[in-house]
């Protein structure tokens, strides 16, 4: 897998998580930002789709929004 690809799958690890705590702690109003970061890494991934990324590399980002997903219900359910 080239370079290109692993900084964009490294890209889309962060953002995933990320953009789901920034929507989850705005909760029950929206956040631009998270939205925002939401949109960028649905692109990330139709890009590594595009390319012919490994399964792994998709996966990765998947583990990580679901990380993220995880840590948003824990603290939203828990304040």
């Amino acid at each position: 897998m080239p370079w290109t690809l692993w900084l964009v799958t490294l890209l889309a690890c962060v953002l995933a998580p990320l953009s789901v705590l920034a929507l989850g702690r705005a909760l029950p109003r929206l956040s631009v930002p998270g939205l925002l970061g939401e949109g960028l890494t649905m692109a990330l991934l139709v890009l590594l789709l595009t390319q012919d990324a490994p399964l792994y590399a998709l996966l990765l980002v998947f583990v990580a929004g679901a990380v993220g997903t995880g840590a948003a219900l824990y603290r939203h359910l828990n304040t």
